[in-house]
């Protein structure tokens, strides 16, 4: 059977064209009346198909109801040349060689030991603490009647230039307050100056001259040489008074003779002669 709209040859069963997908039973198709004037007399064009394509389809009907194709297309190879193709096997590790179980029933493992508990040592000293001890063998801390002879020579200096300072205040006021504001003023300036004092020697890295006369150097808990920002660290802790007072007080009644400036900072006094 041949339909009159394209000339394509369909089978007797189908009730519209397998190519241009008109009905044969004369019926309304998708174009209006006037559009089939010309269409019907119109050459049918000439469709080529694609092989590639029917070659990959899995599933496909011929024209005029040929049997389905049920064979799945092999897909060539993506790697002509057989030398370009790396195995997995070439990558992975042998497998281990498997035990042959024995048939022989094995005898029962002893069972194991379960772990003992590790014994805990709280009088240890803490790992830094080692350094310190053996520090402290060589270049021991600076007796509290040194580090006192020494506080005693540079509280001289302050006084020294308190006194001047006293002086420039009495030639300005003309008169000493009884108030106790006033005092305690002059007790803030006193702990400012000492402050002060101590600061200028701290930030170029040398000794006070108190420190000089009682032959103490500055050291770290490890045993090395203390830097300036070492000596600024204490200066700043020293400041409080309270922090100054109790760190005095605290080194002369323990064992180890450090301060809380010391304790803060990681750095202590010892004699320049025992190093």
């Amino acid at each position: 059977m041949t339909c009159r709209y394209c000339g394509a040859e369909i089978s007797g069963s189908h009730s519209r064209c397998v190519r241009c997908q008109r009905r044969l039973d004369g019926g309304p198709g998708r174009r209006t009346g006037a559009a089939a004037q010309y269409v019907a007399t119109a050459a049918a064009p000439a469709v080529q198909e694609d092989v590639s394509a029917a070659a990959r389809a899995r599933f496909y009907v011929k024209e005029g109801g040929a049997a389905v194709r049920t064979t799945a297309p092999v897909q060539p190879p993506l790697f002509r040349d057989p030398t370009n193709v790396i195995g997995l096997d070439q990558y992975l590790s042998p497998a281990p060689p498997r035990r042959r179980v024995s048939s022989r029933r094995s005898r029962t493992a002893p069972p194991a030991a379960p772990p003992q508990q590790i014994a805990l040592d709280f009088d240890a000293p803490p790992p830094g603490a080692h350094e310190f001890a053996a520090a402290q063998r060589r270049m021991p801390v600076a007796s509290p009647a040194r580090r006192a002879f020494a506080f005693l020579v540079d509280l001289s200096f302050v006084l020294v230039g308190f006194s001047l300072f006293l002086a420039l205040v009495r030639g300005i006021v003309g008169y000493w307050p009884a108030s106790a504001a006033f005092h305690a003023g002059l007790g803030a300036c006193l702990w400012l100056l000492a402050s002060i004092y101590h600061f200028l020697h701290a930030a170029v890295g040398r000794r006070t001259p108190g420190q000089f006369a009682a032959g103490l150097i500055l050291i770290t808990r490890e045993g090395r040489q203390g830097e300036p920002i070492h000596r600024v660290k204490r200066v700043l802790s020293n400041t409080v008074p309270v922090v100054s007072l109790m760190g005095a007080l605290w080194a002369a009644i323990t064992e180890e003779h450090l301060t809380f400036a010391d304790l803060i900072t990681g750095t202590y006094h010892t004699v320049a002669d025992a190093n």
